[in-house]
């Protein structure tokens, strides 16, 4: 037999979960309400022709093109003909030399008693590093709405090129959220 105090408690449980049910609605209706005011983007075209002496050819930036295209999408813009963002990318390519300072025991003496020793730089190797800056600019009040950049070695090798765009994309989207901007 059900006594009076157990379908109170029935009641309640059912209670409670129609309660939890409609705060996640709510939560749900919420969150809808705060997506970002950007649901589209493009990118601005550029010369490739002026990247080339760099070592950076066309097949590389549309690496990188479908790097931050695919880090976009995640985040939820879509690629559109007319969008709300347009993606400007600036790439900076810069030619590093790597050294060492000799010490002591570089020195060779060969029997003459007149000898000195000086510190040089002696150069290890030489690098190409590249940082690539990504603007998102509200097409409609033409103003920048956020930037990023990033840094690495230019790798010598075709294959680790797409992997390191791939990273450097998805570390410069790292924190991005749309229904900031």
């Amino acid at each position: 037999m059900v006594t009076s105090f157990q379908r109170v408690m029935k009641l309640n449980r059912y209670s409670l979960k129609s309660l939890v049910g409609l705060l996640l609605l709510l939560a749900v209706q919420l969150t809808s309400q705060a997506q970002s005011k950007y649901q589209t983007f493009d990118f601005l075209d550029f010369d490739v022709k002026v990247l080339t002496e760099h070592e950076i050819n066309e097949k590389n930036v549309d690496y990188l093109k479908s790097a931050i295209a695919s880090q976009l999408e995640a985040k939820g813009l879509r690629q559109a003909a007319n969008p709300d963002l347009v993606v400007n990318i600036g790439v900076v390519v810069e030619e590093e030399v790597q050294t060492r300072e000799t010490d002591i025991r570089d020195m060779h003496y060969m029997g003459q008693r007149n000898y000195h020793w000086e510190v040089e730089d002696v150069v290890v190797g030489v690098y190409k590093v590249g940082t690539v800056s990504v603007e998102l600019v509200d097409r409609a009040g033409n103003k920048v709405v956020w930037t990023e950049s990033g840094t690495n070695v230019i790798s010598k090798k075709p294959k680790k090129v797409q992997k390191k765009i791939d990273k450097g994309a998805a570390r410069i989207f790292k924190n991005f959220d749309p229904a900031q901007l």
